[in-house]
């Protein structure tokens, strides 16, 4: 375990915990055994949790339900679609998303469609439930009611407004690190430009809020929704009840800055460690990145070196092993460099640079920082849905390894002689296979 430089688990508690959880404790006993969680994931969750404010809650389940509601219905999809022609023409969208929980980039999309289609929403619902045509069952006005007064008031339109503004800052960053491949010190850079836009827009969040609020407003105008904030009481345990004078001080208080100040928070307590941007620090010394930063490249590798101090064999020499290495790729033409650590190490000369050497090695053994979608790589997609149909465990087992260790020379003949010798059988078996 002492050669163990770096972890990975999913983000469940009993693992990723930082007190009790199995990285927690294996860190306690071995510091350099790095914890590293999928980026996209713990995006996700920075952004689920500092979502979790009552009245943000609401309006995503609003949202989910009624986009299902379409979802489900080819009827009531279909009047959507002629109200969308009627109501806004100029919109590209005629289909709503659904907010998954899980996948937050198709939930900031949601958004955007709901925000984008929203009085053809609220016109289709007004259809449904009036059913002057009697064309729709019992059931279906019943819904459409309950969904258009949760839809048709200005604390919903503020609240999927001001959402989509401020989450529309991480959708970007989202996409990037779910990528097939991305720079890791470029999303390092891209996570703190995050944090400082959302700091600024808290310090500007008047400003801000007021640009939101006015587009609320014409969103309300333009359905004769009444513009006023929630009831307030005495005791109000359920949401927000800061005192304001006016609407837009309400959502300003109860609302804005909140929800800003909780996403910053989540931000930085996910992706505040400063073990993992330590531990990328060791691209800069990847030749491709080291000309392209000749004056900087030195600290930032320095970092990496120091941290893993004890493993290195002659950290002394570290410092010249260094200057030799600049000279050494200062002399070849930046076309034909190396861009990677695989192809670095390919052509590092073990013997010069063995230092720089075993900080390639460490840095090619840590676990990645990001993942794509399992589900369409997935082997065991293929082998559970289209062959367990009265499968035991053994036999997903056996399958499963025989499609991981394809390439494995395997003789049939001492297979069936194997399987045969188990049991006594009448008829001999034979290789059907062999000529």
């Amino acid at each position: 375990m002492d050669f163990c430089k770096g972890q990975c688990y999913d983000g469940a508690g009993n693992l990723s915990g930082p007190c009790n959880g199995a990285a927690a404790i294996v860190r306690r006993q071995y510091p350099k055994a790095i914890y590293t969680h999928c980026m996209a994931h713990r995006l996700n969750l920075s952004v689920v949790s500092a979502c979790r404010m009552q009245n943000v809650r609401n309006m995503f389940d609003t949202v989910g339900e009624v986009t299902r509601s379409f979802e489900y219905s080819p009827k009531k999809k279909a009047r959507l679609v002629q109200k969308v022609k009627d109501v806004c023409p100029e919109s590209g969208r005629h289909k709503l998303l659904d907010v998954c929980k899980t996948r937050w980039i198709q939930r900031i999309d949601g958004l955007e469609v709901s925000q984008e289609l929203y009085e053809a929403i609220v016109a289709t619902l007004e259809t449904i439930k009036a059913n002057a045509d009697r064309s729709w069952n019992a059931d279906s006005p019943k819904k459409a009611v309950s969904h258009f007064h949760a839809i048709a008031n200005f604390d919903f339109v503020v609240t999927l407004t001001v959402c989509q503004a401020v989450l529309a800052f991480t959708k970007g960053l989202t996409v990037k690190i779910q990528g097939a491949s991305s720079d890791i010190l470029g999303v390092f850079r891209n996570i703190k430009d995050v944090v400082k836009t959302l700091s600024s827009m808290g310090q500007k969040v008047e400003e801000n809020l007021a640009k939101w609020f006015q587009k609320a407003c014409q969103i309300a105008e333009k359905l004769d929704i009444t513009v006023q904030k929630p009831r307030t009481c005495q005791v109000q345990r359920n949401r927000a009840n800061n005192p304001a004078e006016t609407v837009e001080d309400h959502y300003r208080r109860n609302l804005t800055i909140p929800l800003v100040d909780h996403l910053i928070n989540e931000f930085e307590t996910r992706f505040g460690s400063g073990y993992q941007e330590t531990a990328v620090q060791c691209l800069f010394a990847v030749p491709s990145m080291l000309l392209a930063s000749k004056e900087t490249w030195r600290t930032s590798f320095d970092r990496f070196s120091t941290f893993h101090e004890d493993s290195l064999p002659s950290p002394l020499s570290l410092d010249a092993e260094m200057t030799l290495w600049q000279r050494k790729w200062e002399r070849r033409d930046p076309s034909t460099v190396p861009a990677t650590v695989a192809a670095t190490l390919k052509e590092i000369d073990s013997g010069i640079y063995p230092n720089i050497t075993e900080c390639f090695k460490i840095f090619s053994t840590l676990p990645v920082p990001t993942c794509e979608c399992e589900r369409n790589v997935s082997a065991l997609r293929r082998l559970k849905t289209y062959l367990r149909t009265t499968m035991s465990q053994t036999r997903l087992t056996g399958i499963a390894l025989l499609h991981i260790h394809y390439n494995m020379d395997i003789d049939f003949d001492e297979i069936i002689r194997r399987f045969a010798s188990l049991h006594l059988r009448r008829m001999q078996l034979a290789n059907i296979l062999s000529d």
